[in-house]
């Protein structure tokens, strides 16, 4: 869990802004990261890449079938 602000943070000088210049002035090696955890893949994510594929395949039989008309787009 994080501290609350009271304690990690010194007293500003009279007249300073907060803000980002304090921040700046700390070293690099005392700068925080924040670990986001990464995604899970679920359901929808293989349903969609199933419909991809059924998408591509159907292009790609419309394309051969269109072929043997020789792309003629007249009756």
């Amino acid at each position: 869990m994080s501290r609350p602000r009271s304690q990690g943070a010194s007293k500003p000088a009279r007249g300073a802004v907060r803000g980002a210049s304090s921040r700046r002035a700390q070293p690099a090696a005392q700068t925080r990261k924040v670990g986001v955890p990464q995604a899970q893949s679920d359901i929808y994510t293989a349903l969609l890449g199933i419909s991809m594929a059924a998408m591509t395949i159907g292009c790609a039989l419309l394309i051969f079938y269109w072929s043997g008309y020789e792309f003629k787009t007249t009756p």
